[in-house]
């Protein structure tokens, strides 16, 4: 069983230092119409002990909204995660791990030194194609990230293995180089040099992931454990509803073959993920679990986990 999920006032009084179990007391509904009864009867103007005692309270209401939204401006990201039990089984993680990602790709976590990732800027992504061809991809700008969904996370701390299942709509776009020799390429467009550069996009739909990543537990200096993802030996399966390319200019020799080539990517595409997508994939999943480590690193695991992980380190 995961903690007592936190209301706003819960989580703002605790930001302040407010123990647990205070905490909850003040915000309870039956201490604020006490204190705002006495308030009523205390002295106050007739006016103003009609508004409390009538407790319809609009104008009183928004005061504690912005009281509310005021101190949640300076509120640590880690006092509002919520700690899950090491067997999750009601998919506490998933939703940590959701408001994890979701903040740091859309405000960065300042206080663990996080930068925002969304949009995620690529310098330079490269793959090879058909064996004597390279592609890449300059100057890259990732989006949608911070509107990704994790449809479920699990942590196996038996068998130091994280499950995710994680849909994602993003948007590449950048400036793509094709260069190299294929005889292939020659037979389509009657030369074996290939020298194709241009800017383009690619709107991904429902791209689905779901992965199988080892991890590690490791201390850090102070001695809490933390978790690292292996971003390396990963497995996954995934599927995408459908892609849609674009482009302002490609171009081959002095020949502008911007058209063309779009309709035949947006024509082709599964058979263009089918050859071309695990090797482009890879590299994605990569980037993803280097960019998540760097969240985890600076986060142990006592801040969003109930037990004592340190019993599962292997010696």
């Amino acid at each position: 069983m995961h903690e007592e999920e936190k209301t706003p006032i819960h989580v703002m009084l605790r930001c302040r230092g407010v123990s647990k179990q205070r905490a909850a007391h003040i915000g309870s509904p039956a201490t604020l119409q006490e204190a705002f009864g006495d308030l009523g009867r205390s002295g106050a103007s007739s006016d103003y002990s009609v508004l409390i005692q009538g407790y319809n309270m609009s104008v009183f209401k928004c005061l504690i909204f912005l009281c509310i939204l005021y101190s949640f401006g300076d509120c640590k990201f880690l006092d509002t995660l919520t700690k899950c039990s090491v067997k999750d089984e009601d998919g506490c993680l998933r939703s940590v791990f959701q408001n994890i990602v979701t903040e740091a790709a859309q405000k960065g976590i300042p206080e663990l030194n996080v930068p925002p990732a969304d949009p995620l800027k690529i310098d330079k992504f490269s793959i090879n194609l058909l064996e004597t061809l390279t592609g890449t991809l300059s100057d890259g700008i990732v989006k949608g990230i911070r509107k990704c969904v994790f449809n479920k996370y699990q942590l196996d701390f038996e068998k130091l293995m994280a499950i995710q299942d994680i849909t994602c709509d993003l948007t590449i776009q950048g400036t793509v180089t094709l260069s190299g020799k294929s005889p292939a390429i020659e037979a389509l467009l009657g030369t074996n040099s290939v020298d194709v550069h241009g800017k383009g996009k690619v709107k991904i739909e429902k791209l689905n992931f779901y992965m199988e990543t080892p991890f590690q537990l490791l201390k850090n200096d102070n001695g809490d454990v933390y978790l690292q993802l292996d971003d390396k030996n990963f497995k996954y399966i995934y599927d995408v509803q459908n892609m849609k390319f674009s482009a302002e200019k490609i171009v081959i020799g002095n020949q502008d073959i911007c058209k063309p080539s779009v309709a035949l990517l947006n024509d082709n595409y599964r058979t263009l993920l089918k050859s071309f997508g695990k090797m482009f994939l890879d590299r994605v999943v990569a980037v993803y679990c280097g960019l998540l480590n760097e969240v985890l690193r600076p986060l142990p695991l006592k801040f969003y986990i109930t037990e004592d992980v340190s019993v599962y380190i292997d010696n």
